[in-house]
């Protein structure tokens, strides 16, 4: 059975809260954190092992993120330093 962290849930509501679209990764369409997201991407975990293996999302995760930085003109790439701002202000990573 599928979980998700509980932080996960906190910056899926945030980030539509400051106005960002969000894309969601999952391996389920009707998760029950798919109702956060704005689009939503499934992706299969492998269950072959004793726990999930999140290769194939971590991978489509990555591609997606260069490819749409690529895209996108350098004024716009400015908005990565506001969410580094605003990640370390919601403290979402470990120093």
């Amino acid at each position: 059975m599928p979980r998700y962290p509980r932080e996960l849930l906190v910056a899926l509501k945030f980030a539509r809260k400051v106005g960002l679209e969000v894309l969601l990764v999952t391996d389920n369409r009707f998760s029950s954190i798919a109702d956060e997201a704005d689009q939503v991407l499934v992706t299969e975990l492998s269950r072959s092992f004793t726990f999930d293996s999140y290769a194939a999302p971590t991978v489509l995760t990555m591609l997606l993120l260069e490819q749409i930085t690529d895209l996108l003109p350098e004024t716009e790439a400015a908005g990565l330093d506001r969410f580094d701002e605003l990640a370390q202000e919601q403290q979402f990573f470990v120093p």
